[in-house]
């Protein structure tokens, strides 16, 4: 974490108020956005598949229930992964997902 980036912050999942229209078939929650890191709550709905998408500044992702494959296997409901700057990743869900993510964060 960056020395002034002492913010509290509380948000609600469950409130449906703080959700936005992402990608078809996708669903965001902003929780924490600074110029150098975003950290969101993504729902991905049953039987979605996204486009190839590359993270300048990695990604990690927490996977909160359901689970979602990439080009490298298959993430389930507890699971962590953390992909480094500059990696790409073409994302599907069969069952639908929550995951949280933040990106940007690994180049500094």
């Amino acid at each position: 974490m960056q020395a002034d980036d002492d913010v509290y912050v509380r948000v609600n999942t469950l409130d449906p108020a703080g959700w936005q229209v992402g990608r078809p078939g996708e669903s965001i929650l902003p929780l924490h956005i600074r110029p150098d890191e975003e950290v969101v709550m993504l729902d991905w709905e049953r039987g979605s598949s996204f486009s190839q998408q590359t993270f300048p500044g990695g990604v990690e992702y927490f996977v909160v229930e359901g689970s979602f494959e990439d080009q490298n296997g298959r993430y389930d409901q507890g699971a962590w992964l953390r992909l480094p700057p500059d990696s790409s990743q073409t994302i599907m869900t069969n069952q639908g997902t929550r995951v949280w993510r933040k990106t940007g964060h690994l180049c500094r």
